[in-house]
């Protein structure tokens, strides 16, 4: 078994619920992103190998993530079009190494705006944007070996990562 993270746009509700749990959050518009946009930040990830599964026009699609180079340094996304149009996909992803879809996320919020990031297994959620640097995201998400070759090919690899934000 593995965690599931799911991702949700900073609209209304989440900005109500994030403001009683005491969480901060830039004010800025948010909004599930397109097919394209998920594509376009998938594609932007150098040194990573995207593999796309199709299930046909207007239906869930997944792509699997992964670093050729690094053993651990995957995930796994699926992409659910809200209706008969590519112009609104849900996204969680499932399993994988979180500093890999909190780099995706980062990419992702210049296009939607900030995204929030939940895990199944609890601990607080993370809002992600290009507002925070991903030092910062990442240090507030979860314990980082900065030594490990996991995290060498994402500061490598992942768009944005050496920004101060």
């Amino acid at each position: 078994m593995g965690i599931l993270y799911t991702v949700w746009p900073l609209d209304s509700q989440m900005k109500e619920w994030l403001t009683s749990q005491g969480i901060a959050f830039p004010e800025a518009a948010s909004r599930w992103p397109t097919k394209q946009e998920v594509r376009n930040a998938l594609g932007s990830l150098r040194g990573f190998k995207v593999r796309y599964t199709e299930n046909g026009p207007n239906a869930r699609w997944d792509a699997t993530i992964e670093s050729p180079d690094v053993e651990d340094l995957w995930t796994l996304l699926h992409a659910n079009p809200e209706s008969a149009s590519d112009s609104t996909t849900h996204i969680d992803f499932e399993k994988g190494e979180p500093g890999l879809i909190v780099a995706i996320l980062r990419d992702l919020s210049s296009a939607t705006g900030p995204l929030v990031l939940m895990a199944d297994v609890g601990g607080p959620p993370l809002v992600v944007s290009r507002k925070y640097s991903f030092q910062s995201l990442m240090d507030a998400f979860y314990t980082v070996d900065e030594e490990s070759d996991a995290w060498k090919q994402l500061i490598l690899g992942a768009p944005g990562t050496t920004e101060s934000h």
